[in-house]
């Protein structure tokens, strides 16, 4: 099952899930249910919109996760990740 930053994006913009569930138009346990388990595209597609946000946003990504440390930024508080790819330099992505 996918991992979803749908919470921490929440955070980062002071809303609630009720909010959320109201702005695509479902209902807060529907909301829940595509949070928990596999909503479909069309569905994710609402979600990202109503965040301001790229579908790939809305996961966790693993490479993210296990190896990019995140730094937290000292205005906003928003983790910031950054990521050095190899292939600039002539090597693979590490």
């Amino acid at each position: 099952m996918a991992q979803y930053r749908i919470k921490e994006l929440l955070k980062e913009r002071n809303m609630t899930q009720k909010d959320l569930a109201q702005k695509i138009g479902v209902s807060a346990v529907t909301l829940n249910r595509y949070m928990t388990g596999n909503p479909s595209v069309s569905s994710l597609e609402k979600i990202a919109g109503a965040l301001d946000v790229e579908i790939s946003e809305l996961f966790v990504h693993r490479k993210t996760v296990e190896t990019v440390p995140a730094f937290k930024c000292p205005h906003c508080g928003n983790k910031l990740y950054i990521e050095i790819k190899g292939e600039d330099y002539g090597e693979e992505s590490f």
